[in-house]
């Protein structure tokens, strides 16, 4: 504002007010408002302010006097725009100035604009939109708008509902695929809970032999009971072996898992491929999910 640059000012003022409703940023957006030649703003700025400083929390009597000398000179410059609906309007009419909604008391007492072009929007339900732009061009003008009726909006033809899908079942050659899937998938978690149940195996021997002096001769003389040959609890041999042991016990759940799965894999594509023989458009739907250590077949059948 020092600089005279209204048009970059006012912007940071309204955010500011905006952010936080205090007098002096008010005052200061007016006076932008005033000195950019918007004179409606202005007026509506300063008259926020007289209010503010008359009834706030702590009245400001000079403030309200500033504004009364800035309300007074703004009245003479001040532009109106009046909209003239017919009386025979439809129900529900709404009229907009730059997408600001204003009430019936406003049109005929007229709504107060800044100088440029503003867009007039005139819209009711089942009727198409009256829209304009009312161009101000100098201060202390009044424009009247006349609103031509509304005319009705073109009836939307009702959709025609959308044919229902029909889902074509799967063929015998459909049904002999899934089931190969379902073997192939039980038949993988099978080989894969063999192998862990190998694995299950060794780290169990492996864990036993870390707690034996006989097969663990790496290990000190003093983790072991000179008579058994036993590791004592709480040595590192002791230690090692658990580590062993609960590492089998993991491989054990795993294969606990995969190989019940297994079996209900190869139980299901077995199903499915005897049923490809015996039907050739049977209503089935499968799919293949995951599920813990491999996957599952789920669907109907």
């Amino acid at each position: 504002m020092t600089k005279r640059q209204y048009a970059e000012a006012c912007p940071l003022l309204a955010e500011s007010y905006r952010i936080q409703h205090t007098g002096g940023t008010l005052q200061n957006l007016a006076v932008c408002y005033e000195e950019l030649g918007k004179w409606a703003s202005s007026y509506a700025r300063f008259q926020d302010l007289r209010a503010l400083s008359a009834s706030g929390p702590t009245p400001r009597p000079e403030r309200v006097a500033l504004a009364d000398e800035h309300i007074a000179r703004l009245t003479p410059l001040l532009s109106r725009v009046v909209v003239v609906i017919p009386t025979t309007r439809p129900r529900g009419v709404v009229v907009k100035l730059d997408d600001l909604v204003y009430e019936e008391a406003s049109w005929s007492a007229g709504i107060l604009v800044d100088p440029g072009p503003h867009v007039l929007l005139v819209e009711a339900p089942g009727r198409l939109p009256f829209r304009t732009t009312v161009h101000i061009g100098r201060e202390g003008t009044t424009e009247r708008v006349s609103v031509a009726p509304l005319a009705n909006a073109p009836a939307t033809p009702t959709p025609s509902p959308a044919p229902a899908s029909t889902a074509h079942a799967p063929t015998s050659h459909g049904l002999r695929t899934l089931g190969f899937v379902a073997g192939g998938v039980g038949l993988a978690s099978l080989a894969a809970g063999g192998v862990f149940g190998v694995l299950t195996i060794t780290k169990n021997d492996a864990g036993r032999d870390k707690c034996s002096s006989d097969t663990n001769p790496s290990a000190s003389r003093s983790d072991f009971d000179p008579v058994t040959g036993r590791c004592f609890t709480g040595s590192t041999a002791w230690k090692d072996a658990n580590d062993e042991k609960d590492t089998a016990r993991t491989f054990a759940n795993v294969a606990n898992v995969l190989v019940p799965v297994g079996i209900v894999g190869l139980g299901i594509g077995a199903i499915l491929v005897w049923q490809s023989k015996t039907t050739s458009s049977a209503p089935t739907t499968a799919r293949v999910v995951p599920s813990l250590g491999g996957a599952s077949l789920e669907g109907t059948f």
